[in-house]
């Protein structure tokens, strides 16, 4: 009797596991250059049918470890795949996908700087200079060796780009990256448990900082998930607080968006304090942290140098 028992149980834990993996598995296998999810991040990506999938197997689990019914290294890893499908943030709280060609509503967005710029049809992007430019102080002494042949020929082509400049003066404006930062802030109230997924481009040249993360109060104290483009390390979570900035975490392995494709950057807390930040669904951070314990009034999104562009932003919360 006991055995038969086992045996139906064991059975129902493989075919769950199995059906869990069926209904999700088939998101690695599309073209990221193509990817259309940005289109459904209105809907939460731990949709009812998976949830109960995900709840089912978890109670089977506890069911089978109780009665000592399978190796406990095989629980382990069923428990580890019921952890990746499993979606505790139900309500979405926030959805932008920028179709509508504004920052002004739908959501509200408080935006600084000159660079940010806003297309219905690929989102916000957003191209400013990196603040540390490497070999700038060993440029300048070769001016003064220059014949005055050279420094005429250089006075030429100055005037020259300057006129074809005003010729196209909408084209300049909105090709010409800036120096100051380009951020973007919306108020949002998060639950101190939250989840954030963005689809996320870069044409980054050479070294670059975007940063995503949720805001407590007018000081934008939070934590912030950070990716350097050409730096190591590649990804950073980091804790705001009062005394300053630490950073609690970082990715061992390189990460490289600069590829001409949409990627999908997501950043999570739970309720417990455990905190993960993967790209296309491959996490890359696993930490705890318990600085924070209310919930979260806004969510920002910063340039801190490069070519980023943003198509879609959602936010759930507990």
């Amino acid at each position: 009797m006991f055995m038969g028992t086992v045996s139906r149980l064991m059975g129902a834990i493989v075919v769950i596991a199995i059906g869990l993996a069926m209904a999700t598995g088939d998101v690695s296998a599309k073209d990221k250059r193509y990817n259309q999810d940005w289109r459904q991040q209105n809907q939460a990506p731990g949709h009812d049918a998976t949830q109960e999938l995900v709840k089912e197997l978890n109670a089977l689990i506890n069911q089978a470890s109780r009665s000592r019914a399978a190796d406990p290294l095989f629980l382990r890893d069923l428990s580890d795949l019921a952890r990746r499908f499993s979606w505790p943030w139900p309500r979405r709280v926030l959805f932008d996908n920028f179709s509508d060609g504004e920052l002004s509503q739908n959501p509200a967005w408080v935006a600084s700087g000159h660079a940010l710029m806003v297309d219905r049809f690929i989102g916000v992007r957003s191209q400013v200079i990196p603040s540390r430019r490497h070999g700038s102080q060993n440029q300048a002494p070769r001016s003064d060796r220059l014949s005055k042949r050279d420094i005429a020929a250089q006075i030429f082509a100055t005037i020259l780009q300057q006129q074809a400049q005003a010729r196209q003066p909408q084209q300049r404006q909105a090709r010409s990256p800036y120096k100051q930062p380009a951020k973007m802030t919306s108020a949002v109230r998060l639950a101190n448990a939250f989840a954030l997924r963005t689809q996320i481009a870069s044409d980054t040249k050479g070294e670059g900082r975007f940063e995503l993360g949720v805001t407590q109060g007018p000081n934008g104290l939070g934590y912030r998930v950070i990716y350097n483009a050409g730096g190591t390390p590649s990804i950073e979570l980091v804790r705001i607080g009062r005394r300053g900035s630490s950073v609690i975490d970082a990715s061992r392995k390189a990460v490289k968006l600069e590829d001409n494709a949409h990627h999908t950057l997501q950043f999570t807390r739970s309720a417990d304090g455990t905190m993960t930040v993967s790209v296309d669904d491959v996490e890359v951070i696993r930490t705890q942290d318990r600085a924070f314990r209310d919930g979260f009034d806004g969510i920002l999104m910063m340039n801190k140098g490069g070519d980023f562009t943003i198509r879609a932003i959602t936010a759930y919360s507990s």
